[in-house]
């Protein structure tokens, strides 16, 4: 390899995948260069029509949903499940294969618990998300405009939480208890909705995978 096409190479700007709007704060960088944004529709949502899933209310509803880690807490369930009865709005809540919905307390005629739907399905038909702050959760929910009551439970979840109750699109809560009150904010608060709306916009604004793929095939060839 010659000199010429060494520091050819050396002249090529990283790139680096951004995989969050910038709503959610720079992310921290392993090497210098400019960011390739990576939209949230890059992990596809999947789903299928909201009449094809066994046991969905008529919408609208709010998605409660505690993730694929923290989920596990027959307790939180309880909780959460008694907590919205007087709210006004049907609860739709995926708690996971790791919880047996027969030892959970009769549910309240407005709360539905289900092992599993798909996302998309849930989000078409949703009002509003009571979530983990999750990251594939949260972009989820703005990609369709819904405003949010976050309940970070660890890992980035206090993060994206902050960061999205700093857009005036969710409202963040500290246990189950707070949580008929955080989504009576976010359902009945038009601005929340607003501002879900315009994080909506910046979610769709970023480029399809296939667009970072040329950027990136393009960037190997002149290496």
């Amino acid at each position: 390899m010659g000199q010429a096409t060494r520091q050819a190479r050396r002249d090529v700007p990283a790139r680096l995948l951004r995989p969050v709007p910038a709503f959610a704060g720079q992310p921290r960088q392993v090497a210098p260069g400019p960011l390739l944004p990576l939209p949230a529709r890059a992990s596809g949502l999947g789903g299928v029509a909201d009449d094809e899933v066994a046991g969905l209310p008529r919408p609208p509803w709010v998605w409660a949903t505690l993730g694929t880690v923290f989920n596990a807490n027959p307790r939180a369930w309880a909780r959460l499940a008694e907590e919205p009865k007087d709210l006004g709005a049907r609860v739709v809540a995926t708690v996971g294969d790791g919880i047996d919905l027969t030892g959970l307390p009769p549910f309240p005629p407005n709360f539905t618990a289900l092992s599993f739907a798909p996302a998309r399905s849930l989000l078409e038909g949703a009002a509003a998300v009571l979530c983990h702050a999750g990251a594939g959760t949260l972009l989820g929910a703005l990609r369709y405009g819904l405003p949010l009551a976050c309940w970070p439970q660890g890992a980035d979840q206090f993060h994206n939480a902050r960061a999205c109750e700093a857009t005036g699109a969710s409202v963040t809560i500290s246990n189950a208890a707070e949580a008929a009150n955080g989504l009576r904010y976010v359902l009945d608060g038009k601005s929340y909705r607003s501002a879900a709306q315009r994080l909506q916009e910046e979610v769709l604004a970023m480029p399809f995978p296939a667009q970072c793929v040329q950027v990136l095939e393009e960037l190997a060839r002149r290496r």
